[in-house]
């Protein structure tokens, strides 16, 4: 993992460019490494992937799902505001989503045929609250992003 990531800065860089996450993930999976595994030896099965790879890698400390949302949630409100109150429900349950199963789970497409967006329309009905596909891609991009801040990680 170091040579790809040879510091906590690239880490950060690679894990928030869902671009780069996914090939990182690949190449992990490609080498034995399996985080779901490494929450398991370090009993933290609410942790967020990101946060044990710092961990293990680099000492930084192990953050929970549920802190990150939390965090969201709280240092987020201008973002949050800045979108319709329709949009703004996506988001929270998107948050939900990550909340379960982790950053993953929050930006696979498909998330929108569970519930609650099942009932919101699945994807056709989410692109229509965010007013188009690509406002749509761009908060959830920015909303990756702005989960790991830099003051939380």
């Amino acid at each position: 993992m170091i040579g790809y990531v040879p510091d906590w800065a690239r880490l950060h860089e690679v894990w928030t460019d869902p671009a780069k996450r996914g090939p990182f993930l690949e190449a992990l999976e490609a080498a034995s490494v399996h985080i779901e595994v490494l929450a398991e030896v370090l009993a933290q099965p609410r942790a967020d992937q990101f946060d044990l790879l710092a961990h293990i890698a680099f000492g930084k400390p192990i953050h929970t799902r549920d802190e990150r949302a939390d965090a969201f949630v709280n240092y987020e409100q201008r973002f949050l505001e800045q979108h319709d109150p329709k949009a703004r429900e996506v988001i929270l349950a998107l948050l939900d989503k990550y909340r379960l199963g982790g950053v993953s789970e929050m930006a696979s497409p498909d998330v929108f045929r569970l519930s609650p967006f099942r009932e919101m329309g699945q994807a056709p009905g989410i692109i229509q609250r965010f007013g188009g596909a690509e406002p749509l891609r761009s908060a959830l991009g920015e909303m990756q992003r702005r989960l790991y801040r830099k003051e939380t990680s």
